[in-house]
């Protein structure tokens, strides 16, 4: 069969599909109109005016939450639904503080201070290595005088007067340095040696880490 006789062929039976289907719907269309219509509902009006009504509140049933309790850590350790407590870590000592949420805390209302507590921070040495120049009995140390800011180079045997320090020993040696999320490195690390005057101890200091006496400074406001 040629492609022109196939084209005829779906014309044909497109048109034969398309006269069943009219002839099919307007026989429905002609039974549905032919059946005769019910008579119309009638609308009973009432006799008596209208008179507004309003209907009934809703009973509204209210449960009150229970008051959220302490976790096994500790007292301060409330959780309220919106208010966590405020979490803070001390990398030092590597321990976890905790101030529960201000909502939940019971405690009787006093009479202001005075004294506002600002920060509490650990106390410096007053001396700290910063930096390093060369290596082995060459080497020399970048210092910060915490009280004044000054910064000063200086070996073994150098005696700072105004803080009664004096430095013992310096030292540069690779080191082993654990990095986060990656491979052990080694690195030159500066370490010094100094003696305390005013207590007769010897602290060593590395410029890699600040130095600390061990005791906390608090800020406060008025």
């Amino acid at each position: 069969m040629s492609a022109a006789r196939q084209v005829n062929a779906f014309l044909i039976a497109g048109l034969v599909v398309a006269v069943a289907s009219a002839g099919v719907f307007g026989t429905l269309a002609w039974r549905n109109a032919s059946v005769p219509a019910g008579p119309a509902p009638r609308v009973q009006l009432a006799d008596g005016p209208y008179a507004s009504t309003a209907a009934d509140a809703a009973v509204v049933k209210t449960d009150v939450w229970l008051a959220p309790s302490s976790q096994s850590k500790g007292r301060d350790w409330v959780y309220d639904t919106f208010t966590p407590p405020e979490i803070y870590y001390n990398a030092r000592t590597k321990h976890f503080t905790v101030k529960p949420p201000a909502n939940l805390i019971d405690e009787p209302v006093e009479e202001a201070f005075g004294l506002e507590l600002v920060t509490v921070r650990p106390e410096p040495f007053r001396l700290q290595l910063i930096g390093f120049f060369g290596e082995g009995a060459a080497a020399r140390g970048m210092f910060e005088n915490i009280v004044s800011g000054e910064v000063f180079l200086a070996t073994a045997g150098h005696r700072v007067a105004k803080l009664g320090l004096t430095i013992k020993g310096l030292d540069v040696q690779l080191a082993p340095i654990a990095l986060a999320q990656s491979m052990t490195t080694r690195q030159r690390v500066a370490t010094a040696v100094v003696l305390d005057e005013k207590t007769g101890r010897e602290v060593t200091i590395t410029h890699r880490a600040r130095a600390y006496t061990g005791s906390l400074s608090a800020f406060v406001a008025a």
